[in-house]
């Protein structure tokens, strides 16, 4: 005879799971399953204590280049309203002779503000510790004089 794991009932030894709530089955007498807990989570030791090991310094890079990733969105943002003007231009005139002069100037700030943004974002990510050191760097102690 096989005893459910679970509810306990008792089965001929052809089963090999509960038919009530699908659970193995083992022979009566013997000792019980091992369960392995199925939310168990395996960190790699590396992993596990990048906090400690992190640096403020490392930390001021991290959030510096986290803003150049945010000016890189932005770009992208600004690169989705440029296809409004060429959508005005049609298939036979010239493009820029179809755009008003205020379009015109619209069109040429947002390449303007397209083209500082990926260079702003680009210029963090390739000198994020330099900024950084630049953004933290100690004032210069004032000179201490004696008194006669």
């Amino acid at each position: 005879m096989k005893q459910c794991t679970y509810c306990g009932k008792e089965y001929p030894d052809e089963l090999e799971s509960c038919p009530v709530d699908a659970k193995p089955l083992q022979h009566i007498g013997e000792p019980p399953l091992a369960e392995v807990p199925a939310t168990a989570v395996v960190t790699p030791a590396a992993d596990s204590g990048i906090w400690e090991r992190l640096t403020l310094r490392q930390l001021g890079v991290v959030v510096v280049r986290l803003q150049a990733v945010w000016m890189f969105f932005s770009a992208m943002v600004d690169l989705t309203y440029l296809p409004r003007y060429f959508e005005r231009a049609g298939n036979f005139a010239p493009f820029f002779s179809t755009l008003t002069p205020a379009a015109r100037l619209e069109l040429f700030l947002h390449i303007i503000r397209l083209a500082l943004h990926v260079a702003g974002a680009v210029l963090l990510i390739c000198y994020a510790e330099k900024i950084l050191l630049w953004l933290v760097r100690e004032a210069p102690k004032p000179a201490v004089t004696e008194k006669a």
